[in-house]
């Protein structure tokens, strides 16, 4: 176990409450307060990232049963869906659904 184990565990907690460190680099080139890793990721758990998905993933499923069915309607209806997911998760995305405190790109 290397000293650092203990020393990023707090300083993402005093990150969090508004300390200001600086950036120590050790002797063996481990970097230490980093503070473009201060933030933990989301990993898209917002509204907008579960409307896309909802949306693309009933849009593959009605795709693939109008395949399956040899029914063409319900396999554009599918593409459609499928579009639409993606221009929502896009426009909630650049709209600003995400989670407050954090920056959209």
């Amino acid at each position: 176990m290397s000293h650092t184990a203990n020393t990023e565990h707090t300083t993402r907690r005093a990150a969090r409450n508004g300390a200001v460190e600086d950036v120590v680099v050790t002797e063996d080139g481990r970097v230490l307060n980093d503070p473009t890793h201060l933030e933990l990721p989301d990993h898209g758990n917002t509204p907008g990232g579960w409307a896309m998905v909802a949306l693309v993933l009933v849009g593959f499923v009605a795709g693939c049963i109008g395949l399956l069915a040899d029914w063409m309607i319900v396999v554009w209806i599918g593409v459609a869906l499928v579009v639409v997911g993606v221009l929502v998760g896009i426009v909630a995305g650049r709209g600003g659904s995400a989670r407050s405190g954090h920056r959209a790109h």
